[in-house]
């Protein structure tokens, strides 16, 4: 054969070749994106990932919305034009799909995350949230005046009021029905006293509302920034609201068994405020103390059940173990 006849072979079948889609493009081309009118010409649907992971494309992208996938050095450009909450959550995925959790790899990519997802590079320490403590429903204080939460039916409505303070009204289902209204105040009163004991500083209370320090509890009875009359809580009783007042706080999904029937939860000997300032190096906490564990240990025979809490200052860190033991004899689940 020729030597002509044999070049125009060889030249036919490489396009032949590159038109069916067998000859690899180099790697630095933004493939599928190639061929289009600039009128038609799509984004890209995400990027190949530094040779580590298979092509991830990105949040909310997908045909035929866009079309292709860049290459890892074409990549940073395309990420820039992303908004940021889109962009921080591409790049959340990749940290999470790589190698032990970093893109120490993929330095390209890397630096086009640098200061939007939250990484080592960002000093920025996360803010610390701070509720607080109420201290008139702190026991393991003095006081000079200690009056039990009241509450009464009063019309159609049942209220809550503390040291004078009214800090709850509600108007039940069958409010017209005076057994069914006169339940769901035996109702609105257990609830107060599981949740905040049975005894109140009234003097603190007073002198709070005077200043407005730490917060007014006549507006806000637990200082966590939430109007009495708006912070209800209507999950747990049937028949109407009960008044979410809480004196310490838990994070997101934590492993809390209930506090048993019986268990005070303002005991001195149980909260973590008398606790915390007898315990070396923990001290008093500027916050709201958080319960991050409860433990119920259920006995056998007449060995005491025995429930262990765990709290953690928010500003601090530091830890403080609390028990309450209650008698083998009694209930417990």
């Amino acid at each position: 054969m020729k030597r002509r006849s044999r070049i125009l072979i060889i030249s036919a079948t490489f396009l032949l070749l590159l038109g069916a889609g067998f000859v690899t493009r180099p790697p630095s081309t933004s493939f599928g994106q190639q061929n289009y009118p600039e009128s038609n010409r799509k984004p890209a649907c995400g990027c190949y990932v530094c040779g580590l992971l298979l092509a991830v494309n990105f949040p909310g992208m997908a045909p035929p919305r866009c079309f292709g996938i860049l290459a890892t050095d074409a990549c940073p450009v395309e990420m820039a034009k992303l908004p940021v909450e889109q962009r921080k959550a591409f790049c959340k995925a990749l940290k999470a799909r790589s190698k032990d959790g970093n893109m120490d790899s993929c330095l390209n990519l890397r630096g086009a995350c640098d200061g939007v997802d939250g990484d080592d590079d960002d000093d920025t320490p996360p803010e610390t949230k701070c509720e607080k403590p109420a201290p008139w429903f702190d026991r393991s204080t003095s006081c000079t005046d200690v009056q039990s939460p009241l509450t009464e039916v009063k019309g159609n409505a049942i209220t809550v009021s503390m040291c004078g303070f009214q800090i709850f009204r509600a108007v039940p289902q069958h409010s017209d029905d005076p057994g069914l209204l006169e339940a769901y105040r035996r109702v609105v009163r257990d609830w107060v006293q599981q949740k905040v004991g049975g005894k109140v500083c009234c003097s603190s209370m007073r002198n709070a509302s005077r200043t407005g320090k730490p917060c007014d509890p006549a507006a806000d009875i637990d200082c966590d920034g939430k109007p009495n009359q708006s912070d209800i809580d209507t999950t747990y009783v049937t028949g109407g609201p009960v008044p979410d007042i809480n004196l310490s706080t838990s994070p997101i999904g934590p492993d809390i068994d209930p506090f048993p029937p019986g268990l005070d939860p303002n005991d001195p000997n149980f909260r973590p405020e008398r606790t915390g300032r007898n315990s070396k190096g923990v001290g008093e906490c500027d916050c709201k103390w958080e319960l991050i564990k409860g433990d119920m240990k259920c006995s056998r025979g007449l060995r005491p059940h025995v429930y262990t809490a765990t709290w953690r200052c928010p500003s601090t860190k530091a830890e403080v173990f609390t028990t309450k033991r209650f008698p083998g004899s009694t209930p417990c689940k």
